[in-house]
């Protein structure tokens, strides 16, 4: 690695440590700590179970795509493998950014099995957790409303259906749309002799990614993967009993899945307690009740995440052995 990208690194770490000592500032620490102590073991288990499936999830989100991209000669990835990466990524995600880990940790897999490893690994999870973005983005417009127009539970509800419903079709469409606009740009007389023009064009318009049954699986993949992380953010609640209704939380959770999939700092540490906190308390929570599930919700999602990340490491072990056996 480069000076630079060294700098970088410390530098994203500095802030998310910054802006987390921030929010700390506003709490009484011997309070939260003492929270800590009251953690519902069964409720952390199954959270803990629920980042793994939702590493699961994820795994297979990327599975779909990175089976799209394979080519004639290519060795296929193992499907154990696809969670196996993904969890280890998911740990990764905690010291690194959430979305360098996984695609680090893919990359680096898929290069053992020869191909394209970056457009395998670094590529494919780019494109797969961009449906988890589109989601986010939908569902957000429900909490928009809520946030700017007022309403609760039922309100965000009848709005957030339809929207998934809506964007369930309309990704669809979009790729179908993106693919056939390509194609007649490239026929366009006036391109004629740009060789890498017309090359991105075609390889665009060709790509077997802009599939309309491929982006309705990754949309309903990434759609059942917000239920699951809105299921992590609800066992953070009643691990400890924390006032805040399940309305709230799901309303919070979008602009949440937003900022992390934009931040730079290590696991997008600080921007998501602070995303968390200033939504929750825009919703009727008061501060220093959002700013403690903020740091604990930060506490039980690191050890849940390096959890799975040591059972994925366990797994890579266990599969690796089993191939050199076989061999």
């Amino acid at each position: 690695m480069t000076r630079t990208s060294w700098l970088s690194i410390v530098a994203s770490t500095v802030l998310g440590i910054a802006l987390v000592g921030g929010l700390l500032y506003t709490v009484d620490l011997s309070e939260t700590v003492s929270l800590l102590s009251r953690v519902d073991p069964v409720i952390f288990a199954a959270l803990a179970l629920l980042t793994g499936f939702n590493a699961f999830l994820a795994g297979e989100k990327w599975r779909v795509v990175a089976l799209r991209l394979s080519h004639e000669g290519t060795r296929p990835i193992p499907r154990g493998f696809y969670f196996v990466l993904t969890a280890i990524g998911v740990a990764l995600g905690q010291v690194v950014p959430v979305q360098v880990g996984t695609a680090l940790s893919r990359s680096i897999g898929s290069h053992f099995y020869g191909g394209r490893a970056i457009a395998r690994g670094a590529g494919a999870t780019i494109f797969e957790q961009f449906f988890d973005l589109l989601v986010a983005a939908f569902l957000g417009v429900a909490s928009a409303v809520v946030l700017l127009a007022g309403g609760a539970g039922i309100a965000w509800a009848a709005i957030a259906v339809p929207a998934a419903v809506a964007g369930y079709f309309v990704t669809a469409l979009a790729v179908r749309l993106v693919a056939r606009a390509a194609h007649r740009l490239g026929a366009m007389p006036a391109l004629a002799g740009r060789r890498r023009t017309l090359g991105l064009l075609e390889n665009v318009a060709r790509s077997a990614l802009l599939a309309p049954d491929v982006a309705r699986r990754l949309f309903a993949l990434s759609v059942l993967r917000f239920v699951v992380l809105l299921l992590m953010a609800v066992a953070t609640t009643e691990a400890v009993g924390f006032d805040i209704a399940l309305w709230q939380v799901a309303a919070m959770l979008p602009c949440l899945v937003l900022s992390n999939l934009i931040a730079i700092t290590p696991g997008a540490l600080g921007v998501n307690e602070w995303t968390a906190a200033s939504i929750f308390v825009a919703l009727g929570v008061p501060f220093s009740l959002a700013a403690q599930w903020a740091v604990l919700n930060r506490v039980f999602v690191a050890v849940a995440s390096l959890l799975v990340g040591l059972v994925g490491l366990a797994m890579a072990v266990r599969l690796s052995g089993s191939r050199v056996s076989a061999v």
